[in-house]
């Protein structure tokens, strides 16, 4: 696995908005990518009434609506109780001025 050493501007300012109205209870920390994938650990003691794949979710949601950039978990793997590390599967749009 290869990733990428930043986020593009539109998942940090989503993984930033995250944190702030998330955390204590859950953070987002960025990996990296690997292709057209990309690699959150979520790390925070969770609802876990709540279910934890609603915070992976949330993320999703972050995104500007404006964002060329959309988001699909694909997967997720408890480190330990209190860390998940997640796969989204990133999809490219075109911006609207480009059709």
């Amino acid at each position: 696995m290869q990733f990428m050493p930043a986020p593009p501007i539109a998942i940090d300012r989503a993984i930033s908005n995250f944190n702030r109205l998330r955390s204590p209870e859950a953070h987002a920390e960025f990996i990296g990518f690997d292709n057209n994938e990309l690699y959150v650990r979520f790390t925070g003691v969770f609802c876990q009434t709540c279910g934890v794949l609603d915070y992976f979710e949330d993320l999703i949601f972050e995104l500007d609506d404006k964002s060329p950039i959309s988001l699909a978990v694909v997967d997720f793997e408890a480190e330990d109780e209190l860390t998940y590390q997640v796969r989204y599967r990133i999809t490219y749009q075109k911006p609207s001025c480009a059709r």
